[in-house]
């Protein structure tokens, strides 16, 4: 289906994700901070990209701006399991950074696999709401 790059900095949740996206039989490569991620994108752009907020190096909006910057082209889907926490919502922020789609942590499975096919689609109607 589509080659899909999952940006992480726990593991645990870049396995989660990854089971999701390959069991719907996409192919998934994994970077645990944005600067790799960054060098995984340079070497093979991927269909969708799929960016925590919050990790080490290079967070998530950093990662976004680069991105964007870089390939004005890149489809990203930011996602965060802290933004209620916080008295900023980083996943507005992400959005008018240029994420097609945002989820908010833990993500339901039909969530996640409804966001990439809208993002490959190039359509958000039925986007989650974040």
């Amino acid at each position: 289906m589509a080659d899909i790059l999952v940006i992480d900095d726990e593991e645990c949740t870049r396995v989660i994700l990854r089971a999701v996206l390959e069991r719907a039989g996409h192919e998934v490569r994994e970077a645990s901070n944005g600067l790799a991620a960054l060098t995984l994108y340079r070497q093979r752009r991927a269909a969708v990209v799929l960016c925590d907020i919050f990790m080490p190096d290079l967070d998530g909006l950093g990662t976004l701006r680069s991105l964007r910057h870089e390939h004005p082209g890149a489809v990203v889907i930011s996602m965060s399991g802290g933004c209620d926490r916080l008295p900023h919502d980083f996943l507005v922020h992400a959005r008018m950074m240029g994420a097609v789609a945002t989820l908010s942590k833990p993500i339901r499975p039909a969530d996640l696999l409804l966001a990439v096919t809208n993002a490959l689609e190039g359509g958000l109607a039925g986007q989650p709401a974040a």
